[in-house]
């Protein structure tokens, strides 16, 4: 058989596991030298590369450095490629039950920014334009700077209720989210969880979200 050349170019490959030996990609060589790939993509996890094949990878962020494979221009190496979980992360592409296509959103300090090279699509999984800095990232989702105003609450409120309505403005048509802050350090991290979102759309800038609240509990998000 005749296997053509593939690129896999602004893709987000993580928690992959294939047969040899649980790497994250496995490329194959069947004896007829065709070329691949990847570029301008996040690969969580090694590559490996059967005997004789030619196998590029450029402008991509990878957890474990290139063995057996060649090193094109623009490559970053982290253990942290700062990436979010698989979620719902709004956007303009819509599946017919009205959610939206899961993805792993960038972190802001993921050295994905602005990483991607020539050939990144003009918008991203989720219908974002590129770029929205400097550059392209690296990846199937661009990182979009969000700005974020809290008016309610202004400060710590008591309340007595099991129900709080958290209001504010956002960039136009971002999902606004509230997380849990189980250790009350101000940051998103392993212990926190999405508790309520609302996805802005039509160019809207204010959100209204319903938060449940733990009844005569310090309730942080």
């Amino acid at each position: 058989n005749d296997y053509d050349a593939a690129v896999i170019n602004a893709s987000t490959i993580t928690g992959n596991t294939s047969g040899s030996g649980g790497s994250a990609l496995d490329f194959y060589d069947y004896g007829d030298g065709n070329l691949f790939q990847i570029s301008n993509s996040i690969v969580g996890g090694s590559i490996y590369n059967d005997a004789g094949f030619n196998v590029t990878v450029q402008n991509s962020l990878l957890t474990e450095a290139l063995s057996g494979v060649a090193d094109g221009v623009g490559n970053a190496v982290t253990a942290a490629p700062g990436i979010g979980a698989v979620v719902d992360n709004g956007g303009t592409v819509a599946l017919p039950d009205g959610t939206h296509v899961f993805s792993h959103a960038l972190e802001a300090s993921s050295p994905a920014i602005s990483l991607a090279g020539a050939g990144v699509p003009a918008t991203d999984q989720i219908g974002t334009a590129r770029p929205q800095g400097n550059g392209a990232d690296a990846g199937a989702i661009e990182f979009v700077e969000v700005a974020l105003n809290v008016t309610s609450p202004a400060s710590e409120t008591t309340v007595g209720a099991t129900q709080f309505q958290i209001t504010g403005t956002a960039t136009a048509d971002s999902l606004v989210r509230i997380y849990s802050d189980a250790n009350n350090n101000g940051q998103i991290d392993g212990a926190d969880s999405v508790v309520a979102q609302q996805q802005l759309s039509g160019g809207a800038t204010d959100f209204t979200i319903n938060t449940t609240l733990t009844a005569d509990s310090a309730n942080h998000f």
